[in-house]
């Protein structure tokens, strides 16, 4: 209904609703890098949060 709304505007409307697809964004080519003492009381606390997913991933050194 957006398109109809937006015609007397002279406005077209398009969709695109991409399918999945595969990457290796999570898998063996990602690194986690330890996170800088300036964000510990931020994103630190959350990384605790999940200790499981801190093991799963390979760290830098």
């Amino acid at each position: 209904m957006l398109a109809v709304e937006t015609a007397p505007f002279a406005v077209k409307v398009i969709v695109v609703e991409p399918s999945g697809f595969a990457t290796g964004w999570a898998g063996s080519p990602m690194t986690v890098h330890e996170i800088p003492a300036g964000y510990d009381s931020t994103i630190g606390a959350m990384d605790r949060l999940r200790p499981a997913t801190r093991r799963a991933l390979p760290r830098s050194s």
